[in-house]
């Protein structure tokens, strides 16, 4: 978290549950996880926690939104260079 300010691109990755079986969820049932990875550009920090505007993920569906993520969620390696992934699920 030393390295996150204002302004700067990072790299994180957002993991989600999904339902997209054929029939309703009963309470037995568990959801499946799918996650991606993001760049963002950081515009604010509180605490914990780190709002970044989506840039430059592929064409996925959320760039130009700003979100608000943990720090939790940074990748370790922040020199990242496989951006051909970015902005890609995988479950």
């Amino acid at each position: 978290m030393e390295n996150l300010s204002i302004g700067h691109t990072v790299f994180f990755k957002k993991v989600e549950e999904y339902w997209d079986k054929p029939f309703t969820i009963k309470r037995h049932h568990t959801y499946d996880t799918r996650s991606v990875l993001l760049r963002g550009q950081v515009t604010d920090i509180k605490g914990d926690e780190f709002k970044a505007i989506l840039i430059d993920n592929n064409k996925f569906e959320k760039d130009g939104g700003e979100f608000v993520f943990h720090v939790n969620s940074l990748l370790c390696n922040q020199d990242f260079k496989d951006f051909h992934l970015l902005g890609v699920w995988q479950k």
